[in-house]
């Protein structure tokens, strides 16, 4: 610093002012100049999680429809074809027509988002034609296509939006705990819950059946585990 305090004390007092009052102005530019980048960026980031969170509540949505209509189409296979239990499976499709509308109208982000959405109306036309001539294990297979087709949509939505590249790191953890940890434990439950009611439709529990219901506890205990580690 010593030839600048030389430099300054040759100075008068107006340039000596001046001198300081420049650097001082270049120096408060910067700092303005950064946290206006540093603003448009996290304003940006926001606008795109908030699309996001737009698309992907009817994607869940549709995940949710998507498990009742199993359940329902599942119970009326094994004999429960009550005039009730046709209601609720064809309530659960009309809702899922509606949401598979909603979806693919929805604005894209990008073409791998619309590409992506394009291919449910196409999978849950093949589902509805596979029905009629599907068995009980054979309906679960077909409606865990459509769920995995679903699935993939939602981390497509959620990857175009940047939900799941977030860079505040207590975000990204809350993204990913709804993104990628949430739904195997809702398809775990749902399969509990398919299981428990063909149960209670036949009447009758087998050694297979207590097998797959411990199974399917212990995996749901290890995903809540699972959830709770990344939430701390």
């Amino acid at each position: 610093f010593e030839p600048a305090v030389r430099l300054m004390d040759r100075m008068r007092v107006g340039p000596r002012y001046i001198v300081v009052g420049a650097a001082g102005g270049v120096l408060l530019i910067g700092l303005l100049s950064q946290f206006v980048l540093s603003n448009n960026s996290s304003l940006s980031l926001t606008r795109q999680e908030l699309v996001g969170a737009a698309l992907i509540v009817p994607i869940r949505q549709l995940e949710n429809a998507t498990q009742e209509h199993l359940i329902a189409t599942s119970l009326m296979s094994a004999g429960a074809d009550s005039a009730e239990m046709k209601q609720q499976a064809a309530d659960h499709a009309r809702r899922i027509d509606g949401l598979v509308q909603t979806i693919v109208a929805a604005p894209a982000v990008d073409d791998a988002l619309k590409a992506s959405a394009e291919t449910l109306p196409k999978e849950w036309t093949l589902l509805k034609s596979l029905l009629i001539a599907s068995s009980t294990p054979e309906l679960r297979v077909v409606h865990e296509r459509f769920a995995a087709r679903v699935a993939g949509h939602l981390r497509q939505a959620s990857d175009s939006t940047a939900l799941t590249l977030n860079p505040e790191l207590s975000t990204y953890y809350l993204y990913d705990t709804l993104i990628n940890r949430l739904p195997p434990l809702i398809n775990l439950l749902a399969e509990f819950r398919l299981r428990a009611s063909l149960i209670a439709q036949i009447q009758m529990v087998d050694t297979g059946d207590i097998g797959r219901l411990d199974k399917l506890l212990v995996d749901t205990q290890t995903q809540v585990v699972r959830i709770r580690e990344s939430l701390r």
